[in-house]
Protein backbone atom coordinates (compact mmCIF):
# COMPACT_ATOMS: atom_id res chain seq x y z
CA UNK A 1 0.00 0.00 0.00
CA UNK A 2 1.45 3.56 -1.05
CA UNK A 3 -0.05 6.93 -0.50
CA UNK A 4 -0.16 6.99 -4.55
CA UNK A 5 -2.99 4.79 -4.03
CA UNK A 6 -4.58 6.48 -0.71
CA UNK A 7 -5.03 9.78 -2.63
CA UNK A 8 -6.01 8.32 -6.17
CA UNK A 9 -8.77 6.60 -4.05
CA UNK A 10 -10.10 10.44 -2.63
CA UNK A 11 -9.44 11.86 -6.04
CA UNK A 12 -11.93 9.73 -7.89
CA UNK A 13 -14.65 11.14 -5.65
CA UNK A 14 -14.16 13.82 -8.01
CA UNK A 15 -13.13 11.97 -11.37
CA UNK A 16 -9.99 12.97 -11.28
CA UNK A 17 -6.34 10.71 -11.65
CA UNK A 18 -4.52 13.32 -10.03
CA UNK A 19 -2.80 13.02 -6.90
CA UNK A 20 -3.35 17.00 -5.46
CA UNK A 21 -6.93 16.44 -6.06
CA UNK A 22 -7.07 13.51 -3.73
CA UNK A 23 -4.54 15.25 -1.12
CA UNK A 24 -6.85 18.41 -1.19
CA UNK A 25 -9.99 16.47 -0.46
CA UNK A 26 -8.18 13.97 2.12
CA UNK A 27 -7.48 17.47 4.15
CA UNK A 28 -11.12 18.62 3.46
CA UNK A 29 -12.18 15.34 5.22
CA UNK A 30 -10.61 16.08 8.03
CA UNK A 31 -11.80 19.24 9.23
CA UNK A 32 -14.30 16.85 11.42
CA UNK A 33 -11.23 15.07 12.27
CA UNK A 34 -13.42 11.75 13.83
CA UNK A 35 -15.56 12.02 9.94
CA UNK A 36 -11.65 11.74 7.98
CA UNK A 37 -10.19 9.13 9.93
CA UNK A 38 -13.71 7.01 9.52
CA UNK A 39 -12.74 7.85 5.67
CA UNK A 40 -9.69 6.68 5.86
CA UNK A 41 -10.36 3.70 7.55
CA UNK A 42 -12.85 2.95 5.14
CA UNK A 43 -10.75 3.53 2.48
CA UNK A 44 -7.77 1.57 3.72
CA UNK A 45 -9.80 -1.59 4.40
CA UNK A 46 -11.15 -1.54 1.19
CA UNK A 47 -7.67 -1.04 -0.35
CA UNK A 48 -6.67 -3.84 1.58
CA UNK A 49 -8.93 -6.27 0.91
CA UNK A 50 -8.61 -5.54 -2.87
CA UNK A 51 -4.78 -6.61 -2.46
CA UNK A 52 -6.05 -9.56 -0.73
CA UNK A 53 -8.39 -10.85 -3.12
CA UNK A 54 -5.52 -10.28 -5.64
CA UNK A 55 -7.40 -8.04 -8.13
CA UNK A 56 -4.94 -5.57 -10.37
CA UNK A 57 -2.42 -3.82 -9.17
CA UNK A 58 -2.52 -0.86 -11.07
CA UNK A 59 -6.02 -0.42 -10.62
CA UNK A 60 -5.40 -0.55 -7.06
CA UNK A 61 -2.81 2.28 -7.16
CA UNK A 62 -5.51 4.22 -9.22
CA UNK A 63 -8.21 4.19 -6.45
CA UNK A 64 -11.13 2.44 -8.24
CA UNK A 65 -11.76 0.16 -5.61
CA UNK A 66 -10.54 2.16 -2.80
CA UNK A 67 -13.33 4.68 -3.14
CA UNK A 68 -16.19 3.02 -2.14
CA UNK A 69 -14.80 2.07 0.97
CA UNK A 70 -14.37 5.53 2.06
CA UNK A 71 -17.89 6.73 1.00
CA UNK A 72 -19.24 4.02 3.53
CA UNK A 73 -16.51 5.67 5.86
CA UNK A 74 -17.51 9.23 5.90
CA UNK A 75 -21.45 8.43 5.61
CA UNK A 76 -21.19 5.78 8.77
CA UNK A 77 -19.26 8.85 10.90
CA UNK A 78 -21.95 11.52 9.47
CA UNK A 79 -24.84 8.97 10.50
CA UNK A 80 -23.73 7.44 13.91
CA UNK A 81 -22.05 9.50 16.41
CA UNK A 82 -18.43 8.70 16.90
CA UNK A 83 -17.28 8.25 20.34
CA UNK A 84 -14.80 6.54 23.14
CA UNK A 85 -17.68 4.67 24.69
Amino acid sequence: MNIKSVLSGYAQIYFSKDWYVGLLFLIATFIIPAQGLAGLMGLLLADFFARMLHLPSELIDEGYFAYNGMLVGLALALTYRVDWA
